[in-house]
């Protein structure tokens, strides 16, 4: 199992040139998922109380295993010129080709389902038995060594009556195809020349009894 999964509740594209700044990166706002109360910080804090993020990076070619990525607790900052609330941030580094799909899926509207991430260093852990921990004081960068983006190809529906498939449906359920509106067309315009012509002479025996 991945020691770390992480839902993305939102995303941004940061793009840079000349310095610090030039790479390109996806940020995703992101929560851990059900065991954070497992895990736990040297410096007191809850890490569903800080910001979470996950910064993905392109690169050209494939990184090297210890180019893959790190996972940093960053200060928080409250002084008056930049403050910044404390964070958790993990920086991962991928090859330009899948670093594009993130980019195609986000143009699409669509956030990974999953954001999975291996950091060996934090303490082996057993559910319930005992928490995850990271002394964050001592430590405040570790390495990451596996990353696992999932992204959906199409949406989870669930089907109710109204969802189902048209060859589930009955008969007089079914919606009406171009053949079928063609046919109504005709007949109807049939029975409506005999209607229109007996109005016509009702009309004209009217006018000769009137006269």
């Amino acid at each position: 199992m991945p020691d770390l999964e992480f839902t993305p509740i939102g995303a941004e594209l940061r793009l840079g040139a000349g310095g610090w700044c030039e790479e390109n990166a996806v940020v995703f706002h992101v929560k851990l998922q059900s065991d954070s109360s497992s895990f736990m910080l040297t410096t007191g804090e809850r890490i569903e109380e800080l910001q979470q993020l996950v910064c993905v990076i392109s690169k050209h070619e494939d990184p090297e295993p210890h180019e893959l990525g790190k996972m940093y607790y960053i200060r928080g900052d409250d002084g008056p010129i930049f403050p910044y609330p404390p964070r958790v941030q993990i920086t991962i580094t991928l090859p330009q080709p899948k670093f594009a799909e993130l980019i195609r899926a986000a143009r699409a509207g669509k956030l990974p389902s999953t954001i999975e991430v291996v950091v060996n260093e934090i303490e082996t852990w057993t559910p319930g038995l005992s928490p995850k921990q990271w002394d964050n004081k001592d430590v405040p960068e570790m390495h990451v060594h596996g990353v696992r983006i999932s992204l959906p190809l199409v949406p989870v529906i669930e089907a109710g009556e109204d969802d189902l498939p048209d060859w589930r449906r009955p008969p007089e359920e079914m919606p009406v195809n171009r053949e079928q509106m063609e046919r109504l067309i005709s007949v109807v315009q049939k029975l409506l020349v005999p209607i229109f012509w007996a109005i016509v002479i009702v009309g004209i025996a009217n006018a000769i009894i009137s006269w």
